[in-house]
């Protein structure tokens, strides 16, 4: 029988998990969403890759996401109408549950 490949020989298409945490949540996921384990896996980095790839990367593109926030935030405070108000609570019993 063949010794396994030291790390830095290993076919590059494969991977190894070692953190049982990491491969309990795999499997919690995997369950959940009726997914092989690798389709799970495959879903969840292209969901995080298109995440990091939508948020501003630069310091001068978060400060500039965080001004046009605050205009807009601005905006609507000025443009608030008189009675208008957060407070739903007209909405929910006394238990906080939805009439």
């Amino acid at each position: 029988m063949e010794d396994p490949k030291p790390t830095d020989e290993r076919d590059e298409r494969e991977l190894v998990i070692r953190d049982p945490a990491v491969i309990a949540d795999i499997r919690e996921l995997s369950a959940r969403t009726g997914e092989t384990p690798a389709r799970a896996i495959h879903v969840a980095v292209e969901q995080r890759l298109r995440q990091i790839s939508a948020a501003p990367r630069s310091a001068k593109e978060r400060e500039d996401l965080f001004r046009r926030l605050r205009a807009l935030s601005e905006h609507g405070t000025k443009n608030k109408l008189p009675d208008a108000t957060s407070d739903h609570s007209f909405l929910y019993d006394h238990d906080g549950l939805p009439i």
